[in-house]
C-alpha cells in the first residue's frame, strides 16, 4: 500500500505526514531514526485503521520548530495535530522516541485516546 503524503500547518509549525487505510484513526509516532519511512507493519495496520504517520519537527528533513524544547512540547504539538485533523479520539502508537511522546500525551490527555501502544 502506498500512503498519501501531505502537509499542513499546525499553529505555525509545518507538518509532513503520510496516511493510508480505513477505519478508526491511529496516530503513529516514529522513533528518532525512522522519520518519513512507511514500513510493512504500517501496511498491516492500515488494513484495519486510518493510519496517520507524521514526521517529528526537525526529523527526516522536516524543519525544526524553535519553540519545541522538550518532549512535553512535542506532546502538545501532537495534541494540536489531532485537533487540526478534526479527530476526537485516536489509537496512539509510539516507537522509541515516539513512545516517549505517546506516554506524555497519555498523561496530559488520556480522554483523547482510544488506546495506547
Amino acid at each position: 500500500m502506498t500512503p498519501a503524503a501531505s502537509g499542513l500547518d499546525v499553529r505555525g509549525t509545518p507538518v509532513r505526514l503520510q496516511r493510508a487505510g480505513d477505519g478508526a484513526p491511529l496516530l503513529f509516532l516514529h522513533g528518532a531514526g525512522a522519520a518519513g519511512r512507511w514500513l510493512s507493519f504500517q501496511d498491516a495496520l492500515a488494513q484495519r485503521f486510518d493510519v496517520v504517520a507524521p514526521t517529528h519537527p526537525g526529523h527526516g528533513g522536516s524543519p525544526a520548530a524553535e519553540w519545541i524544547e522538550d518532549v512535553s512540547d512535542l506532546a502538545f504539538h501532537y495534541l494540536d495535530l489531532i485537533d487540526a485533523l478534526r479527530l476526537e479520539r485516536v489509537h496512539l502508537v509510539g516507537a522509541s522516541l515516539g513512545g516517549w511522546i505517546a506516554a506524555e500525551i497519555a498523561v496530559m490527555a488520556s480522554h483523547r485516546l482510544s488506546s495506547l501502544v
